[in-house]
């Protein structure tokens, strides 16, 4: 399995990404995909990765950017291509692997996409609690998690996430290549009536109560809510022993909500795990964190 890890300053999560991979999928082919990072802390972390590295094309008269996320998953798309891959994993440097992951797993979820209706990407994440609320619209279907037909027609349906199992046939015979934004890869997907589908045995999640950033910039108003809110590298413990034992044994219709499953030590207590940091840190806390949150974002 080819894994692709995309990155820009933030080398202590890329280094728990990295490690996690090679720790719970240690037969892939690991690959950072840099957009340039110019921070010297992960720069060092770079350089010492025991994985390849690719750094995106410097701006100039061919490159008017460094091509930011999408730029650089179109270019580990190509490059997989060229090597004959079909599938490929995708994961963000704030991102790890939680568990062990064998290949006849990987088998299993790569032939979902023999499926007339299913979408180029597989998630591989647990559910997340959006502020709270846990009524999510997915449904059980052939072996992973969809939302239903109802749910697509009415345009609530997520068709696209820039994380996951991705299929380059499909990906090619549809959308060709990925387009500079989540939101656009999303509509164009939706459009063609492509159905994202889930795992039910998630084996991935995003670390909780990231440090934010807005672009590429620490603006003084996302610096104070990351101090009064905890934000950091707040590293997910391996799930493992009994607990994965549970986890795998439980009825695929239980939703698997990354609370319910996922530990992360250092993590503040609060209502419920926030992955996009900023504001969503302040509002997942509650009280008075909340408050200063709504004032500030």
């Amino acid at each position: 399995m080819r894994v692709f890890i995309f990155s820009y300053n933030r080398g202590a999560y890329l280094r728990n990404a990295v490690e996690s991979v090679r720790r719970h999928m240690p037969f892939a082919q690991v690959t950072v995909m840099d957009d340039r990072s110019d921070d010297p802390d992960t720069r060092a972390v770079l350089a010492a990765l025991p994985v390849e590295v690719l750094t995106a094309p410097a701006p100039g008269a061919e490159h008017a950017v460094t091509g930011g996320l999408h730029g650089g998953m179109n270019r580990a798309l190509d490059l997989a291509e060229a090597e004959g891959q079909t599938v490929v994993l995708m994961l963000q440097d704030d991102m790890m692997l939680v568990r062990d992951v064998a290949r006849a797993e990987l088998d299993a979820a790569v032939a979902q996409f023999d499926r007339a209706d299913a979408s180029f990407v597989l998630g591989v994440t647990f559910a997340k609690t959006r502020r709270g609320a846990r009524d999510i619209g997915l449904v059980l279907d052939g072996g992973v998690y969809r939302r239903p037909e109802a749910a697509a027609v009415s345009g609530a349906h997520c068709a696209y996430g820039d994380t996951g199992l991705f299929h380059i046939p499909r990906l090619r015979a549809t959308l060709g290549r990925l387009e500079q934004g989540e939101k656009e890869n999303e509509a164009r997907a939706r459009a063609l009536g492509l159905r994202m589908g889930s795992l039910v045995f998630p084996f991935a999640h995003w670390l909780p109560f990231p440090v934010s950033w807005r672009g590429r910039k620490r603006v003084w108003r996302l610096r104070l809510l990351d101090l009064v809110c905890g934000a950091g590298v707040h590293v997910i413990a391996p799930l493992q022993g009994e607990r994965l034992r549970r986890f795998l044994d439980r009825d695929p219709g239980d939703l698997p909500f990354a609370e319910d499953w996922l530990t992360a030590p250092t993590a503040p207590q609060a209502l419920y795990w926030s992955l996009r940091g900023g504001a969503q840190n302040g509002l997942a806390r509650g009280g008075w964190r909340s408050t200063l949150a709504r004032r500030l974002r």
